[in-house]
């Protein structure tokens, strides 16, 4: 015989869908921060030289392509995005 699926049962599955989400953005972003650490951060040197007023197409390609490179930064931002989407 089949349950009837209730209030309680939804409240359940919502609760544990944002703690997977939550969960494996923490899990992802830990991994970018490791990933950072060992690869080495540099800050630039001269701030004036970036070039702050990109379209964002160049920002989601310079992502995707760090993200494809296995950069920590992009894999940190991954993480920051899997937290965002998560319902």
């Amino acid at each position: 015989m089949r349950k009837n699926f209730n209030d309680a049962d939804l409240n359940r599955s919502v609760g544990n869908l944002l703690r997977l989400g939550v969960i494996l953005s923490v899990i992802t972003s830990l991994i970018g921060f490791l990933k950072l650490f060992t690869e080495g951060f540099k800050m630039p040197r001269k701030y004036k030289l970036l070039d702050m007023g990109t379209s964002s197409e160049k920002v989601w390609g310079h992502f995707w392509e760090t993200l494809c490179k296995g950069e920590g930064m992009a894999i940190i931002q991954l993480g920051i995005l899997m937290l965002i989407f998560t319902p």
